[in-house]
């Protein structure tokens, strides 16, 4: 096998105990208070040193260490807890820890089955999800990963960077539910690179279908004026790209709006049928357009004009 070739042995499969964390080339980058591992060097050592059937426990032994670090920087009452493909890490008692996860494995069964073939199910290890005490924890830590203003006033973030991972912070349950099941979506599409528009569209969609949350719909039904006057004064350019949506200014509340106005036009639009077919199509570079002519029929200026109004709004390089 190749992986026998490239270490130039054959390992049995590894537990979590076995693992020696000393061999581990685990370095450290801290900011905010909290430490990050550079998974730019772990990567490569794991997929060099076990082969694929020994990756996910080498990886939860990797996801222990770092979550333990984790939980001692974030203070007293943080802790632990696991279920077959979740580790958490919160302030949480045991018994809610439980019923979290519990969310968590039901919301990714539904999801997966949502999405089909579309879902990622290549993990490397667990899925990591991260809920910190109040948001000033949660942007002390998130801050290592984004830019002031990037990450706006959302209730989490699914970091895509290193190892896959979603983070958040205590608050009202369902309100704190919808944003994990949002934030999972995102996980699970994670290696699609479809464009970042439609990526949102779907993951605030999903969890509308799960009722574990009520979209953006209420708010850009009062603010549709507001939203199109945005959108009449900046153009599509950056939302296409997904810059967009890591603005510092209304287009980034816009951008998310936008996103959900466009796919459920989709979905109600012509062969809304082959929505599924599209969506595996798209691509980031055109921002989706090749894949809605090819597959839908129509253009992305066409059904964004509906909302919009007349107007170019592809932009000429897109045109």
């Amino acid at each position: 096998m190749f992986w026998t070739w490239l270490c130039g042995k054959k390992l049995d499969k590894v537990a979590e105990a076995d693992l020696p964390l000393t061999e581990v080339p685990f370095r450290w980058q801290s900011q905010g208070g909290f430490s990050h591992p550079q998974w730019s060097s772990i990567h490569p050592w794991v997929f060099c040193s076990y082969p694929p059937a020994q990756q996910p426990g080498v990886y939860r032994a990797l996801t222990t260490a770092w979550l333990e670090r984790v939980c001692h920087e974030g203070g007293a009452g943080f802790g632990l807890a696991d279920s077959r493909h979740f580790r958490l890490l919160s302030p949480f008692s045991p018994t809610k820890s439980k019923m979290f996860l519990q969310f968590f494995e039901e919301a990714r069964r539904r999801i997966d089955g949502l999405l089909g073939d579309l879902a990622f199910r290549d993990a490397l290890g667990p899925h990591v999800v991260m809920i910190f005490r109040n948001s000033q924890q949660y942007w002390k830590y998130a801050s290592h990963f984004f830019g002031d203003g990037e990450v706006g006033g959302q209730g989490g973030v699914c970091v895509q960077e290193g190892y896959v991972h979603v983070v958040s912070y205590d608050q009202m349950a369902q309100s704190l539910q919808g944003i994990l099941a949002h934030e999972f979506v995102h996980n699970l599409l994670v290696h699609r690179k479809m464009p970042l528009w439609l990526e949102e569209g779907l993951a605030e969609l999903l969890p509308m279908q799960m009722r574990l949350s009520a979209g953006h719909l209420g708010d850009i039904a009062s603010e549709a004026g507001a939203l199109r006057q945005c959108w009449q004064k900046h153009g599509l350019t950056d939302f296409w790209s997904g810059e967009s949506f890591f603005a510092a200014d209304e287009r980034q509340k816009a951008s998310y709006q936008l996103s959900e106005v466009l796919t459920r036009l989709i979905l109600d639009g012509p062969n809304a049928s082959r929505f599924g077919e599209f969506v595996a199509a798209a691509e980031r570079t055109d921002g989706g357009e090749r894949a809605a002519l090819s597959v839908l029929g129509y253009s992305l200026n066409d059904a964004v004009s509906k909302f919009l109004g007349p107007g170019r709004w592809l932009g000429a390089d897109r045109a």
